[in-house]
Parts: C-alpha cells; structure tokens; sequence
C-alpha cells in the first residue's frame, strides 16, 4: 500500500506526505483483520496476476464487498470467482450509496 500511495500517478492526483501515508497505514492496520495466504482455486486477475491476492484476502476473509476503482477487477473472471464466494464488487460511488442507503447501526 504505501508503494501504491506513493506511485507518480496517484502522488500527481493525490500529493500525500509520507507523514500522511504512515498515518494512514497505521489506522489500517489497527482496525485490520489477518487472513492466511491460502490461494483461491484459479488465478482471478487475468490482466494482472499481482492482484490476485487482494481477490483471495476478500475471499479467505468472508468480505461482503471487495471495494475497487481498478478495471482489471471488472473482467468477466474475477467477477464470476467473487461471486461464488458471495463478495461482490463495488466502486467507492456505488458503495457509498448503498452506505446511505442502511440505516445507521448507532441508532439500532
């Protein structure tokens, strides 16, 4: 994550600091859940096979929802592989409707 955040691409749309980006790692990893490097049946990313582990995480850690802006994640593959493991796939949009759309589990 930290060598994503700090591709040209992402730093020319998103300038983050690496105070920034430590910051933002540590939160992660402090509301994180491990789960074992067990790979999946198939590789699921055809275009990327790097990616795959993201998919088997989903998976492996009975997700609901893998949340992705990357269209590798889109193919015909990787959406039949998450789908028979009920994890479906969503752009950040798309989630954030459906988030508006709970009720809030505070009031519950």
């Amino acid at each position: 994550m930290r060598r994503v955040l700090s591709y040209p691409h992402v730093q020319s749309r998103w300038p983050l600091t690496e105070e920034t980006i430590s910051a933002y790692l540590s939160a992660l990893e402090a509301g994180a859940f491990l789960v074992e490097d067990m790979p999946i049946p198939a590789p699921a990313v055809v275009s990327d096979p790097d990616d795959d582990p993201i998919v088997q995480t989903a998976i492996l850690g009975q997700r609901d929802v893998l949340v992705l802006a990357m269209l590798a994640f889109g193919h015909a593959r990787v959406l039949e592989i998450c789908g028979q493991h009920g994890v479906r796939i969503l752009g950040d949009v798309a989630l954030m409707q459906e988030l508006r759309r709970e009720p809030s589990r505070e009031t519950e």
